[in-house]
């Protein structure tokens, strides 16, 4: 976590639990303002309690999200509860200046004084020059919401359309929608790659069609063993995404340092 640019660790109790001092908690205060950049290395509940300790002294907070919790629990219509609507009214009950969410998975509508910034967005150019981007290579969208999300980046286009089944979430059907030429390089884009499995379809429609250069940018990657076999395929060059979720760098896989993108 940082407030105000600067690393805060908290301090803990035996059990565990975070200390919070006055004394050290008053000096990241700026005009009566703190910017929170939170990464997840503490609990959810541990930064509204920092927050709330700002209110309750009527410092305004601007609050950076580096990943929103239970965003991808948006579902309508399901037995699933939408857990995401619980999350925006919590957060709304703080009252913040103002809220950043960076690549939001869900619509962030019902969040208030919130806005969004993709990592996708800023890392296009410094990933498309790495791997020698050209102007006939393609940008690939797995399903037709990265197709929506990310319908400003430069580059000609593959589409994907998926049907998930109702019950089980299983992917049931997976089509490629476009024309290409496969001996050219193709950039998938995601905002976040969980079990992998949607990538593992398209990688495998993309490498039965004959294309052997593919790179993977998504913003977030989960920190679980599953999501390792995008970077087996040997069509799959290279993997870049963010640190956003801990996941940790191997060769194929390079994580950019997300306060380094969000404060230079």
């Amino acid at each position: 976590m940082y407030i105000n640019s600067k690393k805060f660790i908290p301090k803990r109790f035996s059990s565990g639990e975070m200390k919070l001092l006055s004394s050290i908690m008053d000096k990241y205060i700026i005009n009566n303002k703190v910017e929170i950049l939170f990464l997840n290395q503490e609990s959810i509940f541990e930064l509204f309690v920092i927050i709330d300790y700002y209110k309750q002294k009527n410092v305004c907070v601007d609050l950076i999200l580096s990943y929103l919790p239970y965003q991808r629990m948006d579902h309508k219509g399901r037995d699933e509860v939408n857990t995401t609507k619980h999350v925006a009214n919590i957060i709304n009950s703080l009252k913040l200046n103002s809220l950043t969410i960076c690549e939001p998975h869900c619509d962030i509508s019902e969040f208030c004084n919130a806005k969004k910034i993709s990592y996708v967005e800023m890392l296009e150019k410094e990933i498309k020059a790495k791997i020698g981007f050209g102007e006939d290579d393609y940008v690939c969208f797995t399903d037709k919401g990265s197709r929506n999300r990310y319908k400003n980046l430069q580059g000609k286009k593959i589409y994907f359309e998926k049907e998930r089944d109702i019950n089980t979430g299983l992917i049931c059907k997976y089509d490629i929608m476009t024309e290409f030429d496969t001996s050219k390089k193709v950039l998938i884009v995601d905002d976040i790659i969980s079990t992998g499995d949607t990538l593992c379809e398209a990688i495998e429609v993309l490498s039965k069609k004959g294309v052997n250069e593919i790179y993977i940018l998504c913003g977030q990657i989960e920190n679980n063993r599953y999501n390792n076999r995008v970077v087996k395929f040997s069509c799959v060059k290279h993997l870049f995404s963010t640190n956003a979720l801990k996941k940790r760098a191997t060769k194929k896989m390079t994580l950019f340092d997300v306060r380094r993108m969000i404060y230079g």
